[in-house]
């Protein structure tokens, strides 16, 4: 049950977080201003704080935007005397905007992240969504501009009395390596700064940035890093990190990440001023997926390709308990992302989950792994198929499974459920992949083994597909769960309204835009009964994703020819406009080789022609063929889907 200080502390903080968080209380490593918003990134649905927590405890989850961003929103539904548990909507999701963000993507098992000035039920133009991309920037014309951390704001429309189309709030080329694990975003100086991991030549490096609106105006028109901003950086690691996204610990000013050499590193300070600097650093093995902090134990849990889960103490670094062997170590056989816990508070069992695409026994299954975790102790609880192995004995399915997600009931202490999204039972031969299948089990109200369950297949299923993590949001009335499928010539986004007992209990709703390879993971932000003040984002992973909405984000066939520097490509049912950026691919030659790249569009003639500035180039008047395209794209979707 809850302490008496826990519920006093929950009530006074919900009363202060409905207030626009002013009151706040200033921890030793806070900046200078009240915080009145959150953060939101890809930890949030990887930490579940519950009742038991003691005083001490209440102190540090005071700080932590996870915590309180999970209240905000449960406090705003009870407002409006709405149940989180019921409710059966079947609406589609439908686009509100696609921006194109060139050359670049966010990865698969990666996220954007966002900032919510969450005061008032009124969602604001300031609000504003930050991807960073697994490309390296570009400033130069001849190799084609590209950003690779690029913002947008003005994010609702006239739905939120803001201009019709989002405003990019910067845009930066890191120009020494791309951005492979998804940005964190600064909480107490109200989202001033963001955190990224770069990996420059081929070494992670942490860079803290100090940013100004208005530095770059499109993916293909960026500044290089800091513009009129500023920023420190850390090159942590010899090697690269393709894996490990920063984890924030707030309360202490701290990072948490990994990197493909099997080593842990804790940094400080981050948001707080100053230069980081490695606190320790921790010799595991394997590539490490992103940590996640257990501030009840003081400890962090780490997953590695090698299939091993790893605990590790806060404070040092040290081992806080032996490794628990999950996945069989082979190419679908690793944990890629990072584990999802369940705090119960200081003293009490938290209990980790982790997935991987081939277990570590002879079955070779895919497999959600549950164990136990004290301050000193990490012991199997429990474990559940949600995959079958190859029809080549003694091998796996060759499908990477990512991170499950809970409900609402399970963060709040009762009875709940955990979805993850494995592979059916029947094998496609000769394929190596399996099709998707969505799972769900039972999550008991005083914690424990998770138990039994239920699964439904996702629409639009391919036995090349394969899900994003999944993300779980309650807005108004009703439950859902999203996640993301693809492969290289289909891709889609799926919601599925579920129930308090597991069940999926509408069809699936897929969107419009055609995210070719599949998307990256997906962050979704307001509860609000207003259309259009609830929303989706995410990116495709590949060039070329098409949307329905007049535009946005579709591919052209065309040919080009080039009169001095200014290159002229001519095709149909162009929906480019001055200023757009696009992706040109496809030519070769001498010349035509030149076309190739990410560019601002300079002048349109109707549908059927558009001129750009390429300084290489040189006249030819041959013509070419190759592709124009929006390149890839970073997506909002409306809250069609979650009222």
């Amino acid at each position: 049950m809850m302490t008496a200080n826990r519920s006093s502390f929950r009530l006074s903080l919900i009363a202060l977080t409905l207030g626009g968080l002013a009151a706040l209380p200033v921890t030793a490593h806070s900046q200078d201003k009240s915080p009145a918003g959150f953060p939101i990134d890809w930890s949030h649905s990887h930490v579940a704080y519950r009742q038991g927590a003691s005083l001490k405890e209440v102190k540090k989850i005071e700080s932590d935007p996870r915590y309180l961003l999970h209240q905000y929103m449960q406090q705003q539904a009870e407002r409006r005397g709405l149940s989180a548990k019921k409710g059966n909507s079947k609406n589609p999701l439908t686009i509100d905007w696609a921006v194109s963000l060139g050359n670049g993507a966010v990865a698969q098992n990666m996220f954007p992240a966002k900032f919510d000035f969450a005061t008032t039920n009124t969602a604001s133009c300031s609000d504003w969504v930050v991807f960073g991309l697994n490309v390296t920037g570009d400033t130069t014309a001849a190799g084609g501009k590209q950003a690779n951390l690029i913002a947008f704001n003005n994010l609702y429309g006239t739905a939120g009395s803001c201009a019709a189309t989002p405003a990019v709030l910067f845009s930066y080329a890191d120009t020494s390596g791309p951005i492979t694990t998804s940005p964190v975003i600064s909480y107490l100086d109200n989202g001033a700064q963001v955190a990224f991991v770069a990996n420059e030549g081929g070494k992670a490096t942490l860079r803290v940035i100090k940013y100004k609106s208005g530095d770059g105006t499109a993916a293909a028109a960026p500044v290089a890093l800091p513009g009129t901003g500023s920023q420190v950086s850390f090159q942590y690691s010899s090697t690269t990190n393709t894996n490990s996204p920063l984890y924030i610990d707030y309360f202490n000013d701290a990072a948490y990440v990994g990197d493909d050499g099997g080593f842990l590193y804790k940094i400080s300070p981050v948001f707080g001023g100053g230069t980081p600097a490695q606190v320790w650093k921790a010799t595991l093995a394997g590539k490490l997926t992103g940590p996640v902090l257990d501030q009840a134990n003081n400890v962090v849990l780490v997953g590695s390709s090698n299939g091993d889960l790893y605990s590790r103490k806060a404070a040092d670094g040290t081992q806080a308990a032996a490794a628990l062997i999950v996945g069989d170590g082979s190419t679908s056989g690793g944990i890629v992302d990072p584990p999802v816990i369940v705090e119960e508070g200081i003293g009490v069992t938290t209990y980790a989950f982790a997935t991987t695409g081939c277990d570590s026994t002879s079955s070779n299954n895919g497999l959600l792994y549950e164990a136990s975790e004290t301050a000193t102790t990490l012991v199997k609880l429990a474990t559940e198929n949600i995959g079958t192995a190859s029809t080549i004995a003694g091998t796996c399915a060759t499908n990477n499974l990512h991170s499950p997600t809970l409900d609402d009931a399970a963060y709040n202490g009762t009875a709940g459920n955990d979805y993850v999204c494995g592979t059916q039972s029947s094998f496609f031969s000769g394929s190596g992949k399996v099709a998707p299948e969505l799972y769900s089990f039972s999550f008991p109200s005083g914690g424990g083994a998770i138990g039994s369950g239920s699964s439904t297949t996702p629409s639009s299923m391919n036995s090349s597909d394969e899900c994003s993590p999944i993300t779980y949001f309650t807005s108004n009335s009703t439950s859902k769960i999203f996640m993301g499928m693809g492969y290289s010539s289909q891709g889609t986004v799926n919601s599925y309204t579920v129930s308090g007992t597991g069940g999926f209990s509408a069809a699936t709703s897929v969107t419009t835009p055609n995210g070719l390879g599949g998307t990256s993971g997906i962050i979704v932000d307001n509860t609000s009964a207003t259309a259009g003040l609830a929303n989706v984002y995410f990116s495709g992973l590949t060039a070329g994703n098409v949307s329905a909405t007049s535009g946005s984000c579709k591919s052209f066939s065309v040919t080009a020819k080039s009169s001095g520097t200014t290159v002229t490509l001519t095709g149909t049912g162009f929906n480019f406009t001055v200023g757009s950026t696009i992706v040109v691919s496809g030519f070769s030659g001498t010349i035509p080789a030149t076309y190739n790249g990410t560019w601002v569009v300079g002048s349109v003639s109707g549908t059927t022609s558009l001129t750009y500035t390429d300084t290489s180039a040189s006249t030819d008047n041959t013509s070419s063929n190759g592709t124009a395209s929006w390149g890839v794209c970073g997506f909002q979707l409306s809250q069609s889907g979650l009222s």
